[in-house]
């Protein structure tokens, strides 16, 4: 989840990380990852930003929670 410098400040946003982030690393708890769709996040990637902002909203409208064994 994105946050403010408070850990409890999390809201609604989070991070969908394309490569290594080890900025976030034991700063941000990783909660998920892509087993289908991967041209949705490359759609996202490819969205126009302000800093870490998209200049659009971007909207998850649906996802599927699954487990998925190592």
């Amino acid at each position: 989840m994105a946050r403010g410098d408070d850990p409890a400040s999390a809201s609604t946003s989070f991070f969908v990380c394309t490569a290594p982030a080890p900025g976030l690393d034991r700063v941000y708890t990783a909660f998920g990852r892509v087993v289908d769709g991967m041209s949705v996040v490359e759609a996202i990637e490819a969205t126009p930003v302000d800093g870490e902002k998209p200049r659009e909203a971007i909207e998850v409208i649906r996802a599927c929670v699954s487990r998925v064994d190592r």
